[in-house]
């Protein structure tokens, strides 16, 4: 471990923001920072109200931009009398249209109406406003109200071009007037257009399920957003003609709801599937003459079917998963159905969708064979607070799992979905069935301990790695655990006892080891010293350091933290 030494203090002072730079951070890609720089940077209101409301209608750009709707609509909710008129009026309808993303409909024609009541609108406002009102409709899948919105909107305004000719035929297309949409949007060239031209074709069945299928197969080679893709199969399934089709559809728009934002055209739900599912079991049981309750022979046929058609196969597992009474048959279709969607792109999405969906199965019923699955897929997506929820009361491994390495993960989604002391429970016992532990353990086991800093709390970490210590019988390991523990104590608040470990970390090999390690833990240890008071100390371990360096900047370093230390004269 190389000798690590702070570097130079920053130069303070540094100039605030501008407007253009706030921008520059957006364009790059950086909302947070740009956040950070207006907080730092713009003008009080009671200064400059100009300069105020050009930094606060930037501010409005970044919110919407990360998606921080609640807090942009406290922040408009917020706000003083005595704004000028044109910002209070474009303020007001940056929240409503936080409210819409957030599917708060009413409340956005709420805020609508006050808008409207407060002052007159001019003309080009009361063609948006008026816009607003139709899409907060079409937000809660009121088709009826929807539909007579447009229609006034188009005898007071036209027709409009662009994302107007969009929304009025998304509304047509909710209302189910998908003909009238297909009119509306001819000749219109834009990505949007083509969508719901596709849409509304499949809806008025100029399109069969093949040629629909194709078409959206196509597209999402292209591309295709996963709102739309879920759409436009949700569509299909309202097409199909036999089972195995609708089935398929349904498992493709599963595939991408999580991601549709957009669920009031076309919305379909996991509990669709499910039924989808039985339909087309029964069909098949019919079919083959199989007896309700003689699962086995069920599972034997899903068997035959896997291969040559896997969405009849998935129907047969999905039903016997839900309605066989004996436990084994039950598991038995649970793992098959976990392997047949796991070959597909986003099988296991399905499954999220099945089990975890908003009314899918639902956690409290997942089966632990499920949840396995579900944990990786969570995984996979940065869902860590679903992920933590399938694995906290998974204690054995999954099928063919290491125990090892099944703990070490469960920890790590428990500690970082908000529940560590869940997680130490885990690594307590983890550790007590290992009693020795081998380097390449060691260094596992650690990564997992420090995500405990991160959640701040460093007392369970510093419990375990003195746990760890005892099992640990390499030395350079042993100054290592030494070190983590300092570190846990440091960032605990208690710098004392951070020092005398890192000096015990610092002094393994002998009470004058200068090697790289022990250099860093001196310097450590001498920081430690400095917070908890103890000044003399430190300046004894900063001027062992510097007897020791031979780089310059290291040496100009370690004179700069003895003069911080403010005592008189040389030691």
């Amino acid at each position: 471990m190389a000798c690590v030494l702070p570097p130079a203090p920053a130069a303070a002072g540094a100039a605030k923001a501008s407007l253009e730079e706030v921008r520059a951070m957006m364009a790059a890609g950086a909302p947070e920072l740009a956040l950070g720089l207006l907080n730092d940077a713009q003008p009080a209101r009671r200064d400059d109200v100009a300069a105020w409301v050009a930094w606060e209608r930037e501010r409005l750009v970044v919110l919407e931009s990360l998606g921080a709707w609640d807090r942009l609509t406290a922040r408009v909710d917020g706000y003083e009398d005595g704004l000028p008129g044109p910002f209070a009026g474009h303020a007001v309808l940056r929240a409503v249209r936080a409210e819409l993303e957030q599917g708060r409909s009413a409340t956005a024609r709420r805020r609508l109406r006050a808008l409207l009541w407060s002052r007159r609108p001019p003309p080009a406002a009361a063609e948006e406003l008026r816009r607003l009102v139709v899409e907060s409709y079409l937000v809660e899948g009121a088709a009826a109200d929807a539909f007579t919105a447009m229609l006034r909107y188009r005898l007071d305004f036209g027709d409009g071009e662009g994302p107007w000719r969009h929304l009025a035929a998304r509304v047509m297309v909710l209302a189910g007037h998908p003909d009238e949409a297909l009119e509306l949007l001819d000749g219109a060239t834009e990505d949007e257009a083509g969508f719901l031209r596709l849409l509304a074709g499949i809806q008025a069945g100029h399109l069969d399920w093949q040629a629909g299928m194709g078409a959206v197969t196509a597209a999402a080679a292209k591309g295709l957003p996963a709102r739309r893709h879920y759409q436009l199969a949700g569509a299909l399934a309202d097409r199909a003609t036999t089972p195995s089709q609708r089935v398929e559809a349904l498992e493709r728009a599963m595939a991408h709801r999580r991601l549709a934002g957009e669920v009031h055209l076309a919305a379909t739900s996991p509990r669709a599937l499910w039924e989808a599912y039985e339909t087309h079991a029964r069909i098949l049981s019919n079919v083959h003459q199989l007896l309700i309750g003689q699962f086995e022979a069920w599972l034997a046929l899903a068997a035959t079917l896997t291969e040559p058609e896997p969405v009849a196969a998935r129907s047969l597992y999905a039903f016997v998963a839900t309605a066989a009474g004996d436990g084994v048959w039950r598991r038995q279709a649970q793992s098959a159905l976990v392997a047949s969607l796991g070959g597909l792109p986003e099988g296991l999405e399905v499954l999220r969708q099945l089990y975890g969906g908003d009314d899918g199965a639902g956690t409290t019923e997942v089966p632990e064979i499920i949840r396995y699955a579900l944990v990786e897929q969570a995984l996979a997506v940065g869902d860590i607070p679903m992920a933590s929820e399938m694995a906290r009361d998974l204690e054995e491994p999954p099928p063919g799992g290491d125990g090892f390495e099944w703990s070490l993960r469960r920890a790590r989604v428990l500690v970082l979905g908000g529940r560590p002391r869940e997680a130490a429970r885990v690594l307590e016992e983890l550790l007590a069935a290992y009693p020795a532990l081998a380097p390449g353990d060691v260094d596992r086991i650690n990564q997992v301990l420090f995500e405990f800093h991160g959640v701040q709390e460093p007392e369970l970490a510093y419990e375990l790695f003195e746990d760890m210590l005892a099992r640990v019988a390499d030395d350079q390991r042993r100054r290592e655990v030494l070190y983590w523990m300092a570190e846990s104590m440091e960032k605990a608040g208690r710098p004392r006892e951070a020092a005398r470990l890192y000096l015990r970390s610092a002094v393994m090999p002998g009470p004058r080891a200068m090697d790289p390690w022990s250099q860093t833990a001196r310097y450590r240890a001498a920081e430690a010293l400095t917070e908890a008071g103890l000044k003399d100390d430190a300046r004894n371990l900063y001027e062992s350091l510097l007897a020791a360096s031979a780089e310059p900047e290291h040496q100009a370093l370690l004179r700069r933290a003895i003069r911080q230390l403010g005592l008189p004269g040389p030691h």
